[in-house]
């Protein structure tokens, strides 16, 4: 907590200069910039920046929400979901996921325990989101050395980026007929004489998911879930303020696997921003930073198995450069330790003490017609297991790596962009690859870590075009990692029976035994997403999106394709405006998957189709929205081949949804 008291003592020394109130009719406006990226990214200038970027907002959020955040950005080019059942979803991003994407709330870690086992849900509430925003490529490296993947990062409004005289508030509603499910969430902003007040709360209810399979529900797939969050940020002028907030998330669903095992998951959330202003070389500081409280039990018929802890710690500081002619940058310190534990009768990871302490830079140069970022990280990660039940003696390791990255982009002619992302990176192994030793019964395996895992090496580069003009966008990319010392669980084709006793051969249920070990791997694969608007003589705007995607990966030294690859996918929209309606029509095709690592067995193609009719309307004071949605109109089977389930758990069925939002 020491970091809070930092934030506290700063309160004295920010200057009295008054501010310039200023009064945002639309309250959706409130999300404008990039959280992520040193740059600070405007939103509507997403093509004009190196990395390759995804942001949802709005409308378009609230149309692609789900109950979990991989499934809400499952359909986004070069992003796949876990999908273990509907209450657990993590996104995998270009081929990697768990530690290799790095999960962010409004900019700072999530600090939960959703990347040791598939079957723990990330704690968000998907409706209380304002926006979320996915970086793909080498540059989100400054958000962590596990960040080759991508970052994805959910933003908030309980700490405010700005003065808004006035009283502001949001509310949502949706309801949904493939699981019965409910969903409320509502938010309320002031502010008054510099000071920013914001409350927001979240309920979400479902049962068992309906399936197109003869048993036509996933049994045990219900949820319940709820949230409160506080905020206070006081301005003392245009470019200096202090926020706090206050968040606490409970979420209880069914484990898919079981029929009669549950997970209780608790986190509270307190979060600090403090922007001061400085002069001379450093323009401004900022200084982000976040205590969370994590919690969850895993039940059996209502009894205590295993309970996981993580409680731990992550601040994140920026001292952002004047801008010196074209060159503008930033220089950051970052800190992260949290203490993990799971203990109980499935537990099969050891009481852990973990920590990380980086130095990172960044650097972007805008020129006439071309534009070059740069950055580095520097990183030291020390992990530590205890002695208990998993372990006889105290094990601990310590990593530094280095990660490096360079991007251009270079305006070929007219609204013409080319670009390459180039980049070194360096992961160390997490306590999971390290300490692992027993069954871990989600996955259906028992895990054995190797303490003497060293640390993942990648070179990873992106070329990109890019086309931009005032009716629509086009973007294409071509992707590649090179990946020596690869952390991979591997089968060793041998099986455990221990049963919980300890005693061999008495066990009910033989599990494979899994090795993490290293190999080198290869990963490649391209996205495209292309947006027009058209003119058929239909009244009102006509718009079109067209997205494409790839990716494949191989183990290098045995030459078998690498497990749970997305296969490739298209989509295609259709978007039809005229005054206050909007309708959509999408069809989604995903192919059949057979590039299978030895262990997988293929998964056929399928198509959906779904489609919306909104319509939007105003009061003197309020703004509200109708939204009515089918997705997989013809209720599909349809299995995602990323899924450690897909055998069992296919995507939900049909689905009607009615929503209602409003603006005040």
């Amino acid at each position: 907590m020491s970091f809070f008291y930092l934030f506290l003592m700063s309160y004295f020394l920010f200057s009295e200069e008054p501010i310039k109130h200023q009064h945002h009719g639309d309250f959706q406006n409130h999300v404008e910039r990039l959280e992520v990226l040193g740059q600070q990214g405007e939103v509507h200038d997403l093509v004009d920046l190196v990395p390759s970027i995804s942001y949802l907002s709005g409308e378009e959020l609230h149309l692609r929400s789900q109950t979990t955040l991989g499934e809400t950005l499952r359909m986004e080019p070069g992003i796949n979901s876990t999908q273990f059942g509907p209450n657990a979803s993590r996104p995998v991003i270009r081929g990697l996921g768990g530690d290799r994407i790095r999960i962010l709330q409004n900019g700072v870690g999530v600090l939960d325990a959703s990347g040791t086992s598939e079957d723990h849900a990330v704690p968000v509430a998907p409706l209380a989101v304002d926006a979320i925003e996915v970086v793909r490529g080498p540059i989100a490296l400054l958000y962590g050395s596990n960040a080759l993947g991508g970052v994805v990062n959910m933003v908030t409004s309980r700490i405010h980026h700005h003065y808004d005289e006035g009283f502001f508030s949001g509310l949502d509603y949706k309801r949904d007929s493939v699981n019965r499910g409910d969903s409320f969430a509502g938010k309320f902003d002031y502010g008054v004489k510099d000071w920013m007040f914001h409350v927001d709360g979240d309920y979400n209810r479902v049962d068992d998911l309906e399936v197109p399979l003869p048993q036509s529900k996933v049994i045990n797939s219900g949820s319940e879930r709820h949230s409160l969050a506080g905020g206070v940020t006081h301005f003392y002028n245009e470019s200096d303020s202090l926020g706090l907030s206050y968040s606490v998330l409970k979420n209880n669903y069914g484990v898919v696997v079981e029929p009669d095992v549950t997970i209780q998951m608790q986190q509270e959330r307190i979060d600090g921003v403090w922007r001061k202003s400085l002069s001379g070389f450093f323009e401004s500081l900022y200084v982000r930073s976040v205590q969370s409280f994590y919690k969850h039990s895993e039940l059996e018929n209502g009894d205590t198995g295993t309970q996981f802890k993580n409680n731990g710690n992550e601040t994140r500081l920026e001292l952002v450069q004047t801008p010196y002619g074209a060159l503008h940058g930033v220089l950051g310190l970052q800190w992260n330790q949290f203490d993990f534990s799971a203990l109980g009768e499935e537990a099969f990871l050891p009481t852990t003490r973990n920590q990380s302490l980086a130095l990172f830079a960044f650097e972007d140069i805008k020129l006439a017609d071309n534009r070059l970022n740069f950055g580095a990280r520097l990183q030291r990660d020390a992990s530590k297991a205890e002695i208990g039940t998993l372990l006889s003696q105290e094990q601990s390791r310590e990593f530094y790596t280095v990660n490096a990255a360079l991007g251009f982009l270079h305006k070929i002619f007219g609204n013409f962009f080319a670009g390459m992302n180039l980049s070194y990176n360096e992961r160390a192994p997490t306590y999971q690859e390290l300490y692992s030793n027993g069954a871990h019964i989600a996955t259906a395996t028992y895990e054995v870590g190797d303490k003497d895992l060293q640390s993942e090496k990648a070179l990873a580069a992106e070329a990109l075009l890019r086309h931009k003009r005032k009716t629509g966008m086009a973007s294409l990319s071509f992707f590649t990692y090179g990946m020596n010392d690869f952390i991979n669980l591997a089968p060793t084709g041998a099986y455990d029976d221990t049963d919980e006793s300890g005693l061999a051969g008495d066990s009910g249920e033989d599990l494979p035994i899994y090795n993490y070990e290293q190999t080198r791997a290869r990963f490649w694969g391209g996205e495209f997403d292309f947006q027009q608007e058209v003119r058929v003589g239909l009244p009102g705007e006509s718009r079109l999106r067209l997205t494409l995607d790839y990716v494949s990966g191989r183990d290098s030294n045995t030459g078998y394709y690498l497990p749970r690859l997305s296969p490739f996918r298209q989509s295609f929209e259709w978007i039809q405006t005229y005054q206050s309606w909007q309708w959509r029509l999408q069809w989604q095709g995903v192919s059949r998957q057979s590039h299978i690592s030895p262990q997988e067995r293929e998964t056929a193609a399928y198509s959906l189709v779904n489609t919306s009719l909104s319509y939007q309307f105003t009061t003197t004071t309020t703004s509200w929205s109708i939204i009515v949605q089918g997705n997989n109109l013809f209720d599909e089977e349809a299995r995602n081949h990323v899924s450690l389930l897909k055998d069992q758990v296919p995507l939900a069925g049909r689905n009607l949804s009615v929503g209602l939002r409003g603006y005040f």
